[in-house]
């Protein structure tokens, strides 16, 4: 896999429209959505712009000589961004019907204002925000999420088998650190340093930073060139630059102990890794997960239990799991966070190839047999359970009233094989969940202070989950994080930097729609069947509090 190809900026594509409209702009490194923390468009960095009719059908990417200058027009596509009384042409790097990439200039001015695209005649504007710096790490899925791309002094790409390690050197590649006082359609002439405010954090801890700047011959595109720190490894490391406060997208970086493939503590082994580099790699997954959610508003109080039980059966190529943002979570003691628009977060986009384990799984458990029917590759079911304080719970008429299925107790979950993957039974025996003890004193989460959640009980190799998600309901941007720790431990703090990437929640009908969630997370013994490399189950089972983030 070459670097060049790694930094290209994602193209979308879609069908030509014959209306010329703007559908969304943003950083095209972070994909962090307008609106949230990050979500600015930095002076002399890249940005896209998606939308219909913005350009030719067949996409175009600007190629110039070795000594080139990049234009202001890109077969027929010209983009100009107005912020008060100025007016500065951009430089369009590629140019689709669905989607322009485009390099901002440096002298445009901070603040709100407008970008518009005009092709053939037609033009079509969008509010644009300009910030001083916002820092956007490319990834290796082109999404802004998941592995960064990260090269070692020798170049070659950072990967689950090619890690590095406490000590090592490595180059962070990316885009936004800020303005330049020469052309920015130019090549990068020589050393340009842009390290004012500029942190990097690995596993929550500080690196130490060499140089963080413009890269050497060409336009653009910010390098930060770094040293791991001590004490830190896992194959899904988080990594986060700030700059003056505000976070990048969150990525995470494979880091070694020793030798040259990563792994994790109930994630993917070194052997597993190697197995995936030789050829591909084939998981059944199966997870059991309960949450529990109480809500507050005006006095009253509602609790929600929902039970799901999914499994699905994954096939991946290597190129495909050094990919993915779902091979491996955080490593313990870690959180990630994960921005989203709309509806939610939008998962893993790398897509693998589902395998078929049969018609349906059965689940066997201490309330009895349910059927996990097959559902485009996907076995699930699930059931919800409501009460009212004061009240007898599954009243009729709530929805799922006296459907949960997941008790603590002993599981076994057995499949009669498919056309891909053949029979096979597993188990697990999922523990009283933990007791969150400071549960009703958080009502207010301030963001810019670390928040400290505390426990009691949870399984003995139990990890513990501490998540959260924000929204605006406004501009249907939101945030969620997820972290990590050993269910031993009692206590952790989520760090402050990582509740200052969500939004300010929204407050609906005097109920505040922020979620904090804790609780324990476990894996149980590995299942084998024909046709997949292993099989894992896993539960979780959380509480959850509406809570106000501010």
């Amino acid at each position: 896999m070459k670097l060049s190809v790694l930094l290209l900026l994602a193209l979308g594509g879609a069908s030509l429209s014959s209306a010329q409209t703007i559908a969304e702009l943003g950083p095209a490194a972070s994909y962090i959505p307008t609106g949230l923390p990050g979500g600015g468009i930095a002076q002399g960095s890249y940005f896209f712009i998606k939308g219909t009719n913005l350009g030719p059908s067949t996409g175009v990417l600007f190629s110039g000589p070795a000594a080139y200058t990049m234009g202001v027009d890109l077969a027929g596509t010209r983009v100009r961004v107005a912020v008060g009384s100025s007016t500065v042409d951009a430089f369009p790097y590629y140019t689709s019907a669905a989607q322009v990439n485009v390099l901002l200039p440096s002298t445009t001015p901070i603040g709100s204002g407008t970008v518009t695209v005009f092709y053939n005649g037609g033009q079509a504007t969008f509010p644009i925000t300009v910030v001083r710096a916002a820092y956007g790490i490319f990834t290796l899925n082109s999404a802004g999420s998941g592995p960064a791309v990260v090269t070692d002094v020798n170049y070659g790409v950072v990967t689950f088998t090619n890690a590095l390690h406490p000590g090592d050197r490595g180059t962070l590649w990316g885009t936004g650190l800020g303005a330049v006082n020469f052309p920015d359609n130019q090549p990068t002439p020589g050393i340009t340093r842009l390290e004012g405010g500029v942190t990097m954090l690995i596993g929550g801890k500080a690196a130490t930073i060499e140089y963080a700047g413009r890269t050497p011959g060409l336009s653009g595109l910010d390098q930060i060139n770094f040293i791991v720190p001590q004490g830190v490894s896992g194959c899904g490391v988080p990594l986060v630059v700030r700059i003056a406060g505000v976070a990048s997208n969150f990525t995470t970086i494979p880091v070694a102990a020793s030798g040259t493939t990563c792994s994790d503590p109930g994630g993917l082994s070194i052997s597993d890794l190697s197995a995936a580099q030789a050829g591909s790699l084939s998981i059944g997954a199966i997870s059991l997960n309960r949450s529990t959610l109480t809500m507050s508003a005006d006095g009253q109080s509602l609790t929600s239990k929902t039970d799901v039980a999914t499994g699905s059966f994954s096939k991946f190529d290597f190129n495909s799991l050094i990919r993915s943002n779902s091979a491996n979570g955080a490593s313990v003691g870690n959180c990630i966070v994960n921005t989203f628009k709309g509806s939610g977060y939008a998962g893993d986009p790398v897509i693998t190839t589902l395998l078929n384990a049969g018609a349906k799984l059965t689940l066997n458990g201490p309330n009895g047999s349910k059927d996990m029917p097959n559902n485009n590759g996907i076995y699930s079911v699930s059931a919800t359970s409501q009460s009212i304080p004061g009240l007898p719970g599954g009243i009729p008429g709530l929805p799922g009233a006296g459907g949960a299925f997941l008790d603590p107790g002993s599981f076994t979950i057995t499949g009669p094989g498919g056309t891909t993957v053949g029979s096979f039974s597993a188990s697990i025996t999922v523990p009283t969940a933990l007791v969150w003890t400071n549960q009703a004193a958080i009502t207010s989460v301030p963001r810019n202070q670390d928040l400290l959640v505390t426990w009691t009980g949870g399984g003995a190799s139990d990890q513990a989950i501490i998540s959260g998600a924000a929204s605006d309901s406004t501009s249907g941007v939101g945030a969620v994080f997820i972290c990590y720790a050993n269910a031993s431990a009692g206590n952790f703090s989520v760090p402050s930097f990582v509740l200052s990437a969500l939004p300010v929640s929204s407050v609906t009908q005097g109920s505040p729609t922020g979620i904090l969630q804790v609780g324990s997370y476990g894996v149980g013994q590995r299942f084998n069947a024909t046709g997949i490399n292993y099989g894992v189950v896993s539960y979780s089972v959380t509480n959850m509090s509406n809570v106000n983030y501010q």
